[in-house]
C-alpha cells in the first residue's frame, strides 16, 4: 500500500469517526428534553418559554424541630389520652366497655 493511499484511508477513517461522534449528545435526558420542546413549539406554533430555575429547597425533615423533644412529647401524650378516654366513654355509653361509663370497675 502507498503512501497516498494510506493517507487517503486515515482521512476518511478520520472524517467517518467525526461524523459518528459529533451528532452524539453530550446529556442524554437534556437532549430528550430539548427534543421535546422542539415538538411542541412545532406542533403547537408557538414559541416554548425557557425553563424557569428550580427552587430547591432543603426537607423539611432534616432540619432541627421548631420545638424542644419533650414538648411534643407531652402534646402528644395529652392527645392520646384524651382521644382514648373520650373512645373509652362512648364504648362504656353504647354497652361495649366493661363497666359502663366511667363506673370506676372498667378493666382497661
Amino acid at each position: 500500500m502507498t503512501l497516498r493511499k494510506a493517507l487517503t484511508l486515515a482521512l476518511a477513517l478520520a472524517a467517518l469517526t467525526m461524523l459518528a461522534v459529533l451528532p452524539w449528545p453530550g446529556d442524554p435526558k437534556r437532549a430528550r428534553w430539548d427534543g421535546y420542546l422542539d415538538r411542541l413549539a412545532r406542533l403547537s406554533r408557538q414559541a416554548v418559554p425557557p425553563a424557569a430555575p428550580l427552587d430547591l429547597r432543603p426537607y423539611p425533615g432534616n432540619a432541627a424541630p421548631r420545638r424542644p423533644l419533650p414538648d411534643l412529647r407531652a402534646g402528644l401524650q395529652r392527645a392520646l389520652r384524651h382521644h382514648t378516654d373520650r373512645w373509652q366513654d362512648l364504648m362504656g355509653a353504647c354497652g361495649l366497655m366493661p363497666g359502663g361509663e366511667k363506673t370506676g370497675t372498667d378493666t382497661y
